[in-house]
């Protein structure tokens, strides 16, 4: 359930002396300058400022809505600007979004298509509000900084910030100028090959010859591998007659098929010299010293 009109100028006024008193001033100064103060902060220069931010049709309302949706519910958005979606990841210490929240729904009270500039004044105030509320809660500095970058960051997001969007593009090409990838020394297009740009036409190679030229390498690299194969065969095959040579030239083959062997060795035991002289031995007759062989039997 929403809260009246009065219960949100009341919670307003109440926000107004919080500001007042993070920023150092004391509740007796601006009790005396409540006047000035009420015209800063509600209603007068705040509005103004807003309005010079968001565009001159924004209403009061939507105005009084922006400013309470930070911390309670009211005219139809949520406490935190909850009723905000976002994509985008925060920098700063508000790491659930809110910032940028903040910046999409401030974004989204133009009624046109873009804010006032592109979006310009309104990241520069982002910056400046940040700064000064960083005085009261101890977030001035870096810090601050970088919750006002969230802010843009979701006027951006808005759509309606084109300003901002052709900056950071601008901003992403100067970083990216200075910060090139290494690149080669040597620049093949800019030497002109046959297909640099500019150089490859229709017909410039010959198909036809540049296939014959790879089947003449291919034919002489072939050729060059038969022949060395060749020559590892006959060397293989020298190798093999060298070492059957070595093996048959022992002592005991020397002795037997040299021409200094000797004559028992010649004939051998199973030569027919010697073979021949056993039998004649054998057969011949056996004379007694009592006679001739006929008168043996006498």
């Amino acid at each position: 359930m929403g809260i009246s009109l009065e219960q949100a100028k009341a919670i307003e006024e109440e926000q107004q002396k919080d500001f007042l008193n993070k920023v150092g001033f004391s509740q007796k100064i601006s009790n005396i300058f409540n006047p000035a103060v009420d015209y800063v902060v509600d209603g007068g220069l705040s509005d103004f400022y807003t309005r010079l931010n968001a565009g001159f049709d924004v209403s009061d309302d939507e105005i009084r809505r922006h400013r309470l949706n930070k911390n309670i519910g009211y005219g139809g958005g949520k406490a935190g600007y909850k009723h905000i979606t976002t994509n985008s990841v925060p920098v700063s210490d508000a790491t659930d979004g809110y910032h940028i929240r903040s910046g999409i729904d401030f974004g989204n009270l133009a009624t046109g298509d873009s804010l006032p500039g592109g979006g310009l004044p309104a990241a520069i105030s982002g910056i400046a509000y940040q700064q000064l509320m960083g005085l009261g809660d101890g977030t001035v500095g870096k810090n601050a900084f970088l919750q006002s970058v969230d802010n843009i960051t979701g006027l951006r997001e808005s759509g309606k910030a084109p300003a901002l969007d052709t900056l950071y593009e601008f901003g992403g090409n100067v970083y990216n100028l200075f910060n090139q990838p290494s690149t080669p020394s040597l620049d093949i297009t800019a030497l002109g090959g046959p297909r640099a740009k500019g150089n490859f036409t229709k017909g410039t190679i010959n198909v036809e010859d540049y296939s014959t030229k790879v089947a003449r390498i291919q034919a002489k690299k072939e050729a060059a591998a038969k022949a060395q194969a060749a020559i590892q065969q006959r060397q293989q095959q020298q190798a093999q007659q060298q070492s059957q040579l070595a093996a048959m030239n022992t002592p005991r083959n020397i002795t037997k098929f040299g021409p200094a062997r000797s004559t028992t060795i010649k004939g051998g035991r199973g030569g027919r010299g010697n073979v021949g002289a056993r039998r004649k031995a054998t057969s011949a007759p056996v004379f007694k010293s009592y006679g001739p062989p006929n008168m043996q039997r006498f």
